[in-house]
This record gives structure tokens, sequence and C-alpha cells, in this order.
């Protein structure tokens, strides 16, 4: 209990942090920039058009949607989501690589507690912290749904969709932490993660193949699917499920298996 403590108040700063800065876009987006695209749909329209071919697709402009809240929220999302995926892996991998950066494995290891209760904790402090971090997410999203006259369950599916993305990268944050032989930077390691699933999501956008998708992470949970569908897709939920278990499966296995170096 005590290496949880540790660990939630390592993190705390950054999840504060993060998650302020989440908020603010989220609000800016929704008070600023909506209101503005809404009353000049005709000139953004334009605006679109004159686009080189692609340019828009692979940013998620698309007019037929951004002119309902429901649609402007499904194109800040994919911004909103890259942001979160940073900080998923920003938080897992400098939990799970402490002890690898400052050099101290063998020290952590020769305590009496189990590697697979140092885990355990460790990976509950990063589900906490990002559990908390999306109360408060929720709560605005909620707020900025209502405004609109959304329907809360369909509100509060659709805001659910950041953390259910940032649980995908905390997986994928804690298998780097464990494969990789030296980290030096976490915020450039995590800034890399999130900008190669961006550049991916954005390939996505334009070749609109179906099977690509399961390739990009910020797309299984989509908001749009939860007001065109009225539920996330299945088989995006089950293939990040599988992602998410095999990931940490492996990363638990190596943490308690492998042999420490001696720095």
């Amino acid at each position: 209990m005590n290496v949880l403590k540790f660990e939630l108040k390592s993190i705390c700063k950054s999840v504060i942090i993060w998650t302020l800065a989440i908020i603010a876009f989220l609000y800016c987006f929704s008070i600023g920039v909506f209101p503005i695209m809404n009353e000049n749909a005709d000139l953004m329209s334009q605006a679109v058009a004159s686009m080189p071919q692609g340019f828009a697709q692979a940013f998620g402009v698309d007019m037929n949607l951004l002119v309902g809240f429901e649609g402007f929220y499904n194109f800040s999302f994919m911004y909103l989501s890259v942001m979160g995926a940073i900080m998923a892996s920003s938080i897992t991998i400098n939990v799970f690589s402490k002890e690898k950066r400052a050099k101290c494995s063998d020290f952590i290891f020769s305590k009496p507690i189990r590697r697979q209760s140092l885990f355990t904790y460790k990976l509950l402090a990063v589900i906490i912290a990002l559990l908390i971090s999306n109360c408060f997410y929720i709560i605005v999203s909620i707020t900025m749904f209502s405004q609109h006259n959304i329907a809360l369950n369909e509100a509060f599916m659709a805001s659910l969709s950041l953390l259910f993305t940032q649980l995908i990268f905390v997986a994928i944050g804690i298998i780097i932490s464990q494969f990789s032989k030296k980290i030096r930077s976490v915020s450039a390691i995590s800034t890399m993660i999130g900008f190669v699933a961006f550049a991916i999501s954005a390939l996505v956008n334009i070749i609109e193949i179906d099977y690509i998708e399961y390739l990009s992470p910020l797309k299984f949970f989509e908001p749009i699917k939860i007001f065109t569908d009225g539920g996330y897709n299945l088989f995006f939920l089950i293939w990040a499920s599988v992602i998410i278990l095999v990931c940490i499966g492996i990363s638990f296995v190596s943490y308690t298996k492998k042999d420490t170096a001696i720095n």
C-alpha cells in the first residue's frame, strides 16, 4: 500500500497539469471555436473545399458533421485523444521505468515485497490517477453536451471515450517501459507515441479502408459512433481489450521473471 501511495504522489502534479490542459482545450473549443464555426458554416465550407485533396480528411474536417455539436465534439476528440494518449503513456512510462532510469532496480527488488505486488500497485496507481482525471473531464464534458440538448446517456458514453482510449496507451506504455533498454526522456517517448498515433489516425482518414482502423487506437472509441450507432463498435471493443490484456500480460511476466542488471 505504501508503494501505491508513493506512486500516486509521484505522478500527482503531472496528472493535475494534464487534466487542466485537456479540460481547458475542450472548454475553449466548445465555447470559443464551435459558435464561430457554426455561425460561419458557409465560409468554412468554402475554405475546406479550397484545401488540397486529402488534407481536410487527414485532420478530421468534415463540414457535414461540424454543423452539429456531436460532430464538432468528434472533431475535437481527435486532438483531445492525442493529448490523452500522451498523458496516459507519460505517467505510465514514468511509473514503470522509474527504477530503470534511476538504475536502482536491484535495490527495489531486494525489498521484502513481491514483484507481482509491485507491478499491481504501479498499475493501480496509473488507473486510479486516470479515473480521477476523467471524473473531472466527464463532468465538464457532460455540462457542454447539456447546453446542446444532448441526452445524458449519450453524453456520458461519449465522454468515456477518452478514458477507454487512454487505457490502451497505458498498456502500450507499460510494454515499452519493460522492453526499452534505456529510457532517457519520458516526455520525448510519450510525445512520440502520441504523434505516431495521430499520424496513423490521419492516414486512416485518408485511405478509408475499414480494416486499417484496427491499427489506429485513436479510432477505436470515436464519440461519433455513440451518436450515429448508439454504442461503440463491438469489434473495436474486443480488439482494444485484447491489446490491453496481451500488453499487460506480457509486461507482467517480464517484470516478475527477468533478471536485474547490477549497475
